[in-house]
């Protein structure tokens, strides 16, 4: 389509504008021709592979400019190539696609419009940079010719059209070839280099004399009778292709009957770097001189060669093979590890030939492959015991080789004796078949016309079937395509393996190719009888959701057979989801007896089961289940509701034996729904919340090893042992949150209040036995004492009709539940008086708060104990008085929610001079009490729990602390007024000594002692100097 046509996802990539393919598998998409003449004028990116890095536009015949030919065109005309003035020959187009218009451009398409094309000018592609595509416009009615003129250049000898750089391409052509003259004579199509593709063409062979198709009759059933039947030896003295260099494929192509003196209808030699064969026909090839008439193959360096979905029909040869030769030349290199020569899907028959009727293979050819091919009636006409039907290898150590490494893998032979000869010894039958040991189903097959190879693959597994049981207790292998396989009903009696094919081995892959059974089936879809062995892989199962599913998909049913299931699925289905809510009435897979079922990397979806769980097991003697992932399993009926919804195994002791299930890393989950009740106000006064009577896996005797398991969110419950089974759970299996599907909504009348906690993780009974560390048990991400395994009653009066328990857990005094308790408050209950006044009772209500509060009748919170702390410590109650009160729960406890407990209390049993402490009391035979905490009376200095608000040792601290620093504060003033009232005496004093020398300086001036003037002076150094001394003075009386 042209134009951009771009889709632009969010991250702003373009994700092919033409295709999308969202399979990493790139490689298979150009090897298989996945993209065949197609054409695209779309912008780039056109072909987008998911995962896998790369343009694949070349996928698609893209030209970027287009040239026209016709058997009326003209190729002398000025500007010729146009729609409108198309050329005359083909090699006039390619010629104007090198040097003429088409030069510019890398990618051509030259058309060409139907009729006969006479070429008499040979062309070469010598230019890497050019891809050119020659199409046939009508595909069945376009010739092409080699038949020059007398006066041309070309002969019926030299070549036609070659390759020696670039890509040269012819789709949908007849070519028609004349004999050639000389034993020098060239091939048709030659490569010497770059790429050359033959694609949905024909070669027929003309009689230069007559005109007309030349087919001669060459017999070889002696030697003697050879006669020559062309006297004037119009043979073909070159093939119709050769590959020198570069690489070719050769595609869909029919190779008519040709009479070759010496060569094949293809050779590929010397140093060529790739060979593709695919779903091309050689018929009546016949070669009076050499190796093979079909095919020669000299690999002479590593490269890659694959033949496949190619028929050999009645070709012929004088030499050593009658239709292919393949010979490795050692002596060219060294390393052939990537040098694989394979013949996949291949059909050899009615070919004959002196040493092989149909393949060759010479040197020490040990990289070569043949698989799925078929052989019939091909014919080895050597004297002796020196040849072989079907394949013959000429170096005798090909022996251990073909022993060793399957070189023969899955192919048949119906052959009259000798399939395969080894240097004159025979190989055994076994290693070649008369029937396929692997047989292919795909959509595009057919019952009648199909051979179930994967060329020609049946449409129905029954067919193949029916293939597998031409031959009983042979191992036989069925390859499924993609698709939807219905309609199966069958009984197995031998080794059969169910595969989904090809490469994708993930969750698409399996999911792609499914087994699907019948809406009303009347039996079961597969029966694994006595003696037989089914094996499916990568495959899903498929059962419709109905009434009428009262017969299991696969039914197991012979003591000495085996099914197993890797990296499948198992799904349910309905035609109409919304409205379809029927169960099933048996199991998916039901084993009634059998040596061996394993399970490995198989994931089981949800779905909906009347009574029987989705697997049943009984008289299996080994199951084995690793990797697999179980997904909620629901349960309809309730009959045997205590039976696993997922698995319900029944392995009753076996003579001399014990019978076992082994589970290694596989996970059961649930949906973690919880659905709340409507009741608020003790919801569960008549229900005993901490039994059950589900499962998700349930196991009657023999011995059950769980390593590296998890079971979670299963409503249903976990694990029902019974009937003596042997336990052994693995310290790294864990076990979480697996809670009752249905609780009580707590007094906040939220969802997430309510005995959400209720867990079901064990049943043990019936003098089983669980062996089981304390890792294994997690409630919100840590480690819990609450196991929550309930084990039947009887345990406690004849412990060899309950369960034992072993390992760390088996020193836990309770294996169901731990109740804690953190707080604890009391509050004197009030009481309104006829007058309307509030008053205090004689009662008070405790309310607790913890977790697992859980109400059961045996071994869970059936009573509580208040004793008086100092007695339980010193032991010294006075006599006559109350230290203890034990009881039951009484009928006004509020228990709606199991983190909130509310009891009432008679106060007058408490003494409010005591301090009183609670434990709750449950367990077997109530032996268990919680950790005590503080309810009632007087605190004392204990430092337990106590209730809210200041005890007496807390007041008596605040008080001698404010005493002390008040007394701190008392001082430090004291201390301040002190100092205060001393200096001001101290300057008082000091006022007065300055007044009293003022009167003596003046006194002394009136006498005549000495003057005013030096009395002053004197006065005011006695003055500094006491002044410095009374200084002194108070800054010693500071310091002390």
């Amino acid at each position: 389509v042209d134009g951009p046509d771009s889709i632009t996802p969010s991250d702003g990539l373009i994700r092919g504008n033409d295709i999308y393919f969202t399979s990493i598998e790139a490689e298979s998409i150009i090897n298989n021709s996945t993209i065949s003449q197609c054409e695209s004028g779309s912008n780039s990116q056109k072909i987008f592979v998911f995962g896998r890095p790369g343009n694949f536009d070349g996928l698609l015949d893209i030209y970027q400019t287009q040239i026209y030919t016709s058997p009326t065109g003209m190729d002398t005309v000025s500007g010729g190539g146009q729609q409108g003035s198309p050329f005359r020959s083909v090699e006039r187009g390619i010629r104007e696609a090198i040097d003429g218009s088409g030069r510019t451009y890398q990618s051509v398409g030259l058309t060409v419009r139907g009729g006969n094309y006479l070429e008499r000018r040979a062309l070469i592609l010598n230019n890497a940079t050019k891809k050119i595509t020659v199409k046939a416009l009508s595909p069945h009615n376009t010739y092409i010719v080699n038949e020059p003129q007398s006066t041309d250049q070309l002969t019926v000898d030299d070549t036609l059209f070659g390759v020696n750089a670039g890509e040269l391409r012819f789709v949908s052509f007849i070519f028609r070839r004349h004999v050639t003259k000389t034993a020098n004579a060239k091939p048709l199509l030659l490569a010497t280099g770059g790429k050359l593709i033959v694609d949905l063409c024909e070669f027929e062979a003309l009689d230069s004399a007559t005109g007309v198709n030349w087919n001669p009759n060459l017999d070889i059933a002696t030697l003697t009778d050879f006669i020559d039947p062309d006297p004037s030896q119009r043979y073909f003295h070159s093939a119709h292709i050769q590959i020198q260099g570069g690489g070719c494929e050769i595609i869909s192509t029919k190779f008519h009957p040709s009479l070759f003196n010496g060569p094949s209808a293809i050779i590929a030699t010397d140093f060529f770097t790739s060979l593709y064969v695919r779903s091309c026909t050689f018929r009546g090839q016949k070669d009076k001189k050499d190796k093979a008439a079909a095919l020669d193959i000299k690999v002479k360096e590593a490269v890659p060669v694959l033949i496949d979905s190619c028929i050999f029909d009645q070709c012929l040869s004088i030499g050593g093979a009658g239709a292919v030769y393949v010979v490795h030349n050692f002596s060219a290199f060294s390393n052939l590890l990537d040098s694989f020569v394979v013949f996949s899907a291949c059909e050899f028959t009615s070919n004959v030939a002196w040493e092989s009727g149909a393949i060759g293979v010479g040197g020490d050819t040990q990289m070569m492959r043949f698989e799925f091919c078929s052989f019939s009636n091909n014919t080895g006409s050597k004297s002796g015991n020196d040849y072989a039907s079907d394949v013959y290898f000429e170096n005798i150590g090909m022996l251990q080789y073909i022993q060793d490494s399957g070189l023969l893998y899955s192919c048949k032979s119906t052959s009259e004796r000798f399939h395969y000869n080894i240097n004159g010894s025979e190989g055994p039958d076994h290693w070649l078949k008369s029937y396929f040991v692997r047989i292919a189903v795909g959509y595009s097959g057919d019952d009648i016309e199909g051979t179930g190879s994967p060329a020609r693959p049946y449409e129905t597994i029954q067919r193949a079937f029916e293939d597998c049981f031409l031959q009983k207790r042979e191992l036989q292998t069925i390859l499924l395509d993609e698709g939807t396989y219905a309609g199966i009903s069958t009984t197995i009696t031998q080794q059969i393996t169910i595969i989904g094919a090809g490469s994708d081995t993930g969750i698409r892959g399996r999911r792609s190719r499914v087994l699907r059974g019948s809406d009303k089936p009347t039996g079961p879809m597969i029966t694994v009888g006595d003696y037989a062995e089914l094996r499916l892989a990568g495959v899903t199962l498929m059962r419709y959701q109905t009434l009428l599913s009262s017969n299991p998909l696969i039914f197991i049913n012979g003591q000495i057979s085996l099914f197993e299931m890797e990296r499948c699925a198992v799904i349910t289905s309905s035609r109409d989801l919304v409205t379809e809510t029927s169960s099933q009435r048996s199991s998916t897979i039901l084993a009634q007896y059998g040596r061996n079922l394993i399970l490995r990397g198989t994931e089981f979806f949800s779905g909906q089961y009347y009574e029987r769980g989705m697997i049943t097991l009984n008289n299996i003697d080994v199951t084995t289940i690793d990797d697999c992932i179980f997904h909620k399993q629901t349960r309809a009926g309730s009959g045997l509701a205590q039976f696993g919804s997922d698995i319900d195994a029944n392995l009753n002791q076996s003579p001399g034996a014990i019978r076992s299930i082994t589970m290694t890393n596989t996970v059961f989950n649930g949906d973690d729904q919880i659905k709340s009740s409507n009741k608020v106000d003790n919801a569960y006064d008549t229900h005993d919340l901490c039994y059950w009577h589900s499962s998700t896996v349930s196991v009657n005797g023999g011995k059950l090893t769980i390593n590296s398991g998890k079971f979670q969110g299963l409503t249903n419950g976990a694990l029902y042992l019974y009937g003596g089974v042997i336990t052994t759970i693995m310290g790294d299996t864990t076990f979480e949150r697996n809670y009752r599907p249905v609780q009580a909504v707590g007094v906040g009348g939220d969802d997430t209040s309510g005995f959400s906690r209720i867990g079901q993780n064990i049943i043990c009974e019936g003098g089983s036995s669980i062996y089981a560390e304390k890792t294994s048990f997690i409630e919100d991400g840590q480690l819990s004492k609450s196991f929550w395994i309930m084990r039947d009653p009887s345990y406690y009066t004849i412990p060899s009709q309950g369960c034992e328990i072993r390992g760390e857990i088996s020193n836990e005094p309770n294996l169901l539940f731990e109740p804690v308790i953190n707080e604890a408050h009391s509050a004197v209950i009030m009481e309104t008086t006829s007058k309307g006044k509030q008053q205090e009772t004689d009662f008070i209500q405790i309310s607790l708060t913890g977790i697992h509060f859980e109400k059961c009748t045996t071994e869970g919170i059936i009573g509580y104990e208040i004793v008086d702390k100092n007695y339980e410590k010193e032991m010294n109650a006075e006599e006559g008085v109350a230290v203890s009160v034990t009881t039951g729960m009484p009928s006004g406890t509020v228990w709606n929610d199991e983190r909130l407990l509310q009891l009432i209390v008679d106060k007058r049993l408490l003494d409010d001079s005591k301090t009183w402490i609670l434990s709750l009391i449950y367990g077997p035979n109530a032996t268990l009490r919680t950790e005590p905490i503080y309810v009632y009376g007087y605190q004392g200095e204990d430092t337990g729990p106590k209730r809210s608000g200041l005890t007496t040792g807390v007041i008596i601290v605040i008080v001698i602390v404010v005493f002390i620093v008040l007394a701190a504060i008392v001082i430090i003033i004291g201390v301040c007024l002190a100092v205060y009232v001393r200096n001001k005496g101290k300057e008082k004093k000091k006022s007065k000594n300055q007044r009293n020398r003022s009167q003596n300086a003046t006194e002394l001036e009136d006498d005549g002692t000495e003057t005013a003037t030096e009395a002053l002076i004197r006065m005011r150094r006695e003055a500094e100097k006491r002044q410095q001394e009374e200084e002194q003075i108070t800054l010693e009386d500071w310091e002390r």
